[in-house]
This record gives structure tokens, C-alpha cells and sequence, in this order.
């Protein structure tokens, strides 16, 4: 009886947070990217891509200027943190970029902690790559984003949405939106 009662339970939970494909008749795929454009005009500072996972370890992984942000499975958290190179490499760096799979850090106890610290700074959460569904009456086919550093101090860094690039699946010209 508890096998059975069990059994139920996982099957309704698998259920409860299975993924939803859109209907393609109705929705196109549109590609979304996430960049940060002037990472090497700071030399100093390492940008660091911090993933609160719902599913699995944190990874935290080294942002490279126009390399899209990774983030994992689509309901985890992420969030940029900054950090004197100096001082990252004295705790033993993180070798991970995001090129890479990122699904496992290269030091995962210091990951753990920078995620962590991300949180409780109240870092903000970011937009990151992925695909998402819009009717098919908007002809969208990709939606790029790309951020730079304003400014970087010893206690903040500060990005700011540069542009946003809008392509189409139907011939129209891409949608340039500078900020």
C-alpha cells in the first residue's frame, strides 16, 4: 500500500512540473541572448555569472566580454557578482567560463560561497540566453541584449542596458534599440 501511495505521489509531482510546449501553429521560437560588451576595459575586476540552481549544485563561472550568459536550467537564478582579480585568485580562482558546460564549477566550495554572497548582497536577478515562445503574429526569430559596465568600485558594480537587437523571421529589417 505505501509502494502504491508512493508511486502516485512521484507521478503526480513529475506531473506538476513538466515543461509545456507551445503549440507551434501558434508560437515561434525566438532565440534570446545576454552579452556584456566592455568586460576587458576593466582589468582589475573579474565579472563572475552566479547560478542559484533549483535543480542541482550553484556554479558560479567567469564572464567573458560578448560571450553569451549561460544560466542552466531555466528556473535557476542568476546574478553578476564582481570581484578584484587579485583577490579571486588568492581563494584559488575560478577557471570556468561560460563557454564552457557549466553545469559543475572549477572550484565548487568557492562557487557555493560567491553564490551565496550574490544572494546576500541582494545582487539583482538577470535575464539570461534561452529560447521563448511569442505568437505568431509578432514574425520575432532572436532578441539580443547587451549590456556594459558603467562603473566598478571596491563595494559595486554597476551594468547598464546598452542595446537591444530584435531580429525577424519575416525579411523586416532587425529593431535597434539603444538606451
Amino acid at each position: 500500500m505505501k509502494t502504491t501511495i508512493l508511486t502516485l505521489l512521484t507521478i503526480c509531482t513529475i506531473a506538476l512540473n513538466a515543461d509545456n510546449i507551445p503549440d507551434p501553429d501558434k508560437y515561434n521560437t525566438v532565440e534570446r541572448k545576454v552579452m556584456v560588451t566592455n568586460i576587458d576595459d576593466y582589468l582589475t575586476v573579474q565579472l563572475l555569472g552566479c547560478i542559484e540552481a533549483m535543480v542541482g549544485d550553484n556554479v558560479t563561472y567567469s564572464v567573458e566580454q560578448n560571450i553569451s550568459l549561460r544560466l542552466g536550467y531555466k528556473h535557476n537564478r542568476f546574478r553578476f557578482l564582481g570581484i578584484k582579480k587579485d583577490l579571486l585568485n588568492e581563494f584559488g580562482g575560478i577557471d570556468t567560463k561560460a563557454t564552457d558546460n557549466i553545469y559543475e564549477s572549477s572550484n565548487e566550495e568557492l562557487s557555493e560561497k560567491l553564490v551565496q554572497l550574490s544572494i546576500n548582497k541582494k545582487s539583482p536577478q538577470m535575464i539570461t540566453n534561452g529560447t521563448i515562445y511569442v505568437d505568431k503574429k509578432y514574425p520575432m526569430k532572436t532578441d539580443y541584449y547587451y549590456y556594459e559596465i558603467k562603473e566598478s568600485t571596491d563595494v559595486n558594480l554597476t551594468l547598464k542596458l546598452k542595446k537591444r537587437i530584435i531580429g525577424f523571421s519575416d525579411g523586416s529589417a532587425d529593431k535597434v534599440i539603444n538606451y
